[in-house]
């Protein structure tokens, strides 16, 4: 339980220095080091990807500039971490603004835990992937939904 509250406290920290741009002294923490790349990379905290009300999900930071897709994450954990749930989030933003992700010049995912940064040049055949079955999912639990009315 303390270990939740802690990694709640490091997200909200870390949320508040990206929104205002405060710079970190120590880039050997786990935190710095998510916060100052956030910042080079004029990242947004806690940005929430909506498709539907059956599939969204609050991305810890994301930006999209000159066709390049960034999406970063913060673990502060001890648990294994796997880019999937970060997959999920690029095909929740393409689908969320209608961007095909076969249009982009690049989707960046990161995942930064225990110091290291962990990264993933996403497969666009991948997020298409994704995209397709919540659009096939959210279909099905839309039509299970009118037949249950």
């Amino acid at each position: 339980m303390k270990a939740a509250l802690e990694g709640v406290e490091q997200h909200r920290y870390a949320a508040v220095c990206i929104e205002e741009r405060i710079v970190q002294d120590n880039e050997r923490s786990t935190v710095g080091l998510y916060i100052n790349q956030c910042i080079q990379y004029r990242m947004h905290p806690e940005v929430v990807l909506f498709y539907s009300p059956n599939s969204f999900g609050t991305v810890d930071a994301i930006a999209y500039r000159y066709r390049i897709l960034r999406i970063n994450d913060l673990k502060t954990g001890v648990s294994r971490t796997s880019e999937w749930q970060l997959y999920v989030y690029a095909a929740l933003f393409c689908l969320e603004y209608g961007i095909d992700p076969f249009s982009m010049r690049g989707i960046e995912l990161r995942i930064y835990q225990d110091g290291e940064v962990k990264l993933w040049h996403a497969d666009p055949f991948k997020i298409r992937e994704i995209m397709d079955k919540i659009i096939k999912f959210d279909n099905i639990l839309n039509q299970l939904r009118e037949e249950v009315k």
